[in-house]
């Protein structure tokens, strides 16, 4: 179920990281500084989870995707992208599309390593974008904030102990 409201910082008991990546290179040395030490989870992906999620994000918007967002959703999202831009917030607890699903990954380090390998790639990428299965065409400064915002949300989950 897809619901527009914002949640709380303490969405799942235990509070979450306010963070809002300006930068690749901040998301980029979020992760690395996650994965060199604990962390504790203030939702239910682990870092493993979380990366394989975002590296699969980044590959959609360069590689393409045959999925669709269901009508419903699509013609709402002129509305839903401008709220999250302009709030720089995912709305928490939306079930994530068939595509995006997470691969149950025992360790963290190989889904970190391939989510650092994809930030690279993405940062480097110099050919156009790929519509995106909700919002359709977006620019790429557009598809780069989706990306930042969309990594600040997960990473906020993931508190370093």
């Amino acid at each position: 179920m897809f619901v527009l409201g914002f949640h709380s910082d303490y969405d799942y008991g235990m509070p979450r990281r306010s963070i809002d990546f300006r930068s690749f290179q901040q998301f980029r040395d979020d992760v690395v500084s996650i994965s060199q030490g604990s962390y504790t989870r203030a939702g239910t992906w682990s870092l493993a989870e979380v990366a394989d999620h975002l590296s699969r994000a980044l590959e959609m918007s360069m590689d393409g995707t045959i999925a669709k967002a269901p009508v419903v959703l699509r013609l709402m999202s002129p509305a839903i992208k401008r709220v999250i831009l302009f709030r720089r917030k995912m709305p928490a607890g939306v079930k994530a599309p068939v595509g995006l699903i997470p691969e149950s990954t025992p360790a963290d380090a190989p889904a970190v390593a391939k989510l650092l390998a994809d930030i690279d790639r993405y940062t480097q990428f110099n050919q156009p974008l790929k519509p995106s299965p909700l919002f359709g065409h977006l620019t790429r400064d557009e598809w780069d904030q989706i990306h930042l915002i969309h990594a600040s949300h997960h990473l906020s989950f993931l508190n370093k102990a």
